[in-house]
């Protein structure tokens, strides 16, 4: 490789091509009858791919998330549980978790609610009952939770620890620090990751073919059994498949640039404005020594900073944890 090369300077030369062969396409879907009947007859699976992209994907971000948090607890058996279930998962292909879950687990949650239910005088339930399309959705989901786990869990470490300190000397519980403090901040870090993640997960989903479910790939492998024609219908596939792709949720880009705008937005601490904005007075406007900008200014600033909560113990707002937490926070992190 070149030092001095410039990769990040080039002409998208790949651009022009993944255009010119898509207006190729394009072009032969409009002109030749094979390729319209073959974007027809996929077209239907298209509903089928992205029910169970958007499905599996929500379900594993639920999951994902829960699984970070047990992974940062403080108690060491779900630690060790939420670690095991992660490096098993990601350790198991996902067409062997496909067919594991269709035809090992789903008997097994069928009978486990028949056990249940007979009992309660509930109605039981065959394996049949339970469809292909939700026991590959089930499957997507258990599987791409453990790789989302990591990516939660990695945004959550990545919040800077004054952030922390700062919220717990408002007195915020552990559930409002991490609904207004911790996931606010980590979300914005870990959204470039997770719009790859869910790219992967629009790919992934054609892997439901293997049990049948009628999604783009299902449809082009029966097309192409049918009428022959493999050359048009794998192509009108790709294109689908490339165009879905594209529509990506989150731009990386967009989010690096981001990223380098810094944890706090608008240069306010998020612990400072959900409690500025639950107060019963409002914060001052300047809690800060130095220009306003973050610097510091030794004792002059520090003195400022005593000087308005003075004037607020007089005004009888300056005692208790509202005086002690704005200290905290004007010592901790920048406001």
């Amino acid at each position: 490789m070149t030092p001095n090369a410039q990769p990040e300077k080039d002409f998208p030369w790949w651009l022009v091509l993944v255009v010119g062969i898509g207006l190729w396409l394009f072009y032969e879907v409009l002109a030749n009858a094979d390729y319209a009947q073959v974007l027809d007859t996929l077209s239907k699976g298209i509903v089928i791919t992205v029910l169970v992209s958007v499905v599996a994907y929500a379900g594993a971000c639920l999951l994902g998330l829960a699984l970070a948090v047990g992974c940062l607890s403080r108690f060491l058996i779900l630690r060790q549980l939420c670690r095991f279930y992660i490096e098993v998962m990601r350790g198991v292909p996902i067409i062997v978790l496909l067919l594991y879950v269709a035809f090992v687990l789903s008997p097994l949650v069928v009978a486990g609610w028949n056990a249940v239910a007979e009992p309660l005088g509930l109605g039981e339930i065959r394996t049949r009952d339970f469809p292909l399309l939700w026991r590959a959705v089930l499957a997507l989901v258990l599987a791409y939770a453990a790789f989302l786990a990591e990516i939660f869990r990695a945004g959550l470490q990545a919040v800077d620890k004054g952030q922390i300190e700062a919220a717990q000397a408002l007195g915020l519980n552990g559930w409002q620090r991490f609904r207004h403090i911790t996931f606010p901040q980590a979300f914005r870090m870990i959204l470039p990751p997770l719009g790859n993640d869910f790219v992967a997960m629009v790919k992934d989903s054609s892997l439901v073919s293997v049990l049948g479910v009628g999604d783009v790939a299902q449809l082009a492998k029966v097309t192409a059994a049918g009428n022959f024609k493999y050359f048009e219908t794998y192509n009108v596939a790709a294109l689908i498949y490339l165009d879905d792709d594209r529509v990506e949720p989150v731009d990386a880009a967009a989010g690096e640039a981001a990223e380098g705008a810094g944890a706090v937005v608008a240069g306010v601490n998020p612990a400072r404005r959900w409690f500025c904005r639950t107060a019963p007075t409002p914060c001052p406007p300047r809690m800060r020594g130095g220009d306003g900008r973050g610097n510091r200014a030794g004792a002059r600033g520090a003195a400022a900073d005593l000087g308005i909560f003075a004037k607020m113990k007089r005004q009888g707002v300056g005692g208790g944890p509202f005086a002690g937490g704005c200290l905290a926070l004007r010592y901790i992190g920048d406001l």
